[in-house]
């Protein structure tokens, strides 16, 4: 907590110190005052993408145990036998066994 304390307050020094009183003092290294503003605006940013926008999703998805991952009350199998000119097939499923036959079928 201390060196949090200590950090901050460093932040602070660095930011609102003009670069001529560091100077003065021998202290030529320090970034650029752009990067007081660019770094937190960063970090909030990024915080707040996360809160909105990837938690949200991460907690709305399924576990991968679940079933209705395979299938659902809205799973479609409509399978078309041939293809009667329409420029884009229609969207459906595709069953977990025909899924199973391509990939682990064995090989000759």
């Amino acid at each position: 907590m201390i060196g949090a304390q200590i950090t901050f307050i460093a932040y602070l020094a660095w930011a609102y110190i003009p670069s001529r009183s560091w100077a003065s003092i021998g202290i030529t290294y320090l970034p650029d005052k752009y990067w007081a503003i660019a770094l937190p605006s960063w970090l909030i940013v990024s915080v707040l993408t996360f809160a909105c926008c990837i938690y949200p999703g991460y907690i709305l998805s399924c576990s991968p145990t679940n079933t209705n991952l395979i299938e659902d009350s809205v799973t479609s199998y409509d399978v078309v036998k041939h293809f009667d000119g329409v420029d884009i097939e229609p969207l459906r499923d595709i069953p977990i066994s025909k899924i199973n036959q391509t990939l682990y079928r064995k090989r000759e």
